[in-house]
């Protein structure tokens, strides 16, 4: 068993602990300590994810708002094909980017 130095407050620490029993601060696990400093990873997830997202959602709201208009504007005639489309096209797409947010992290 060695001693190593906290980075957080530069207390003489076993090399096995998990975290500092002076500060409580992680030494094991995702935080990696380099040149002195702590360093985490922080996954974020990329631009083009978030942005077949918005524009998914967006498409699915616009999808469900127009078949909501063409069953409530005419009642005789059934709701606009076109709306269906859009709507389950826009779900589609929606749950296909999430997933692919989701693998990207995994």
């Amino acid at each position: 068993m060695a001693l190593i130095e906290c980075p957080e407050c530069g207390k003489q620490v076993s090399d096995k602990a998990e975290s500092c029993p002076h500060c409580g601060n992680p030494l094991r696990g995702k935080a990696d300590v380099v040149g002195g400093r702590q360093v985490r990873a922080i996954e974020k997830t990329a631009k083009r994810f978030k942005a077949h997202i918005l524009l998914s959602t967006l498409a699915l709201l616009t999808g469900v708002v127009w078949m909501i208009g063409s069953c409530s504007a005419s009642e005789s005639e059934s709701m606009s094909p076109w709306a269906m489309l859009l709507t389950v096209v826009a779900a589609i797409w929606l749950l296909a980017a999430k997933i692919s947010a989701w693998w990207h992290h995994g």
